[in-house]
């Protein structure tokens, strides 16, 4: 008997964790509108992914309604979740569908945008971020999570002529684990210059 009471607890623990959260948030309709609503974050095992969205579901808690959203139907989405705002864009970065990017900085000379990414299958499956750079004129770089430092370099050196940001990045990107921290660093401090 206590062996099924406790296969009964793990069962209910486990659905309890599975069960999505409700935060408040925003959309920006393709028409540039903004409504404010419930943004329903996905939970797995008791965790939340601030970072990963296919799609985004909201929720009216007026009318009782639930939505969802694809990149391609609209600008963005946001929404605060412990004390942080979380604003994504949908952009189209050389993909043939738009997707839905997290903006992490903002500038004059030089925008950054990430989101999580998986691939692979079975034992094989990964989730690494991907970064990507936009310049005022629209040109972008993608740098994916899986490329080593010196491919990341590459693709840098080739993205900006500059000499001096060059430098910069020869000083930096030495480690494939510091790709997010050695890019938020490089975008700052050439928004800075």
């Amino acid at each position: 008997m206590i062996k099924y009471s406790f296969l009964i607890t793990l069962f209910s623990v486990s659905i309890l964790s599975l069960r999505a959260l409700e935060t408040d948030g925003y959309y920006v309709t393709q028409d540039g509108d903004t409504v404010a609503t419930k943004i329903i974050l996905p939970k797995f095992l008791g965790e939340v992914n601030t970072a990963m969205f296919a799609k985004i579901g909201t929720f009216d808690s007026t009318t009782g309604t639930r939505k969802s959203f694809k990149p391609e139907e609209i600008r963005g989405f946001g929404f605060n979740y412990k004390n942080v705002q979380h604003n994504f864009v949908t952009k189209k970065f050389g993909e043939s569908r738009p997707a839905f990017y997290e903006i992490r900085r903002r500038g004059a000379k030089l925008n950054l945008y990430s989101r999580l990414i998986s691939g692979g299958g079975g034992q094989n499956t990964y989730t690494t971020i991907e970064c990507a750079m936009e310049k005022p004129d629209g040109t972008f770089v993608v740098l994916p999570g899986t490329n080593s430092s010196q491919r990341t370099k590459n693709k840098l050196q080739e993205f900006f002529t500059d000499p001096e940001i060059v430098q910069l990045i020869n000083a930096s990107f030495n480690e494939r684990d510091l790709l997010e921290e050695d890019t938020l660093k490089l975008v700052d401090e050439i928004n800075t210059k």
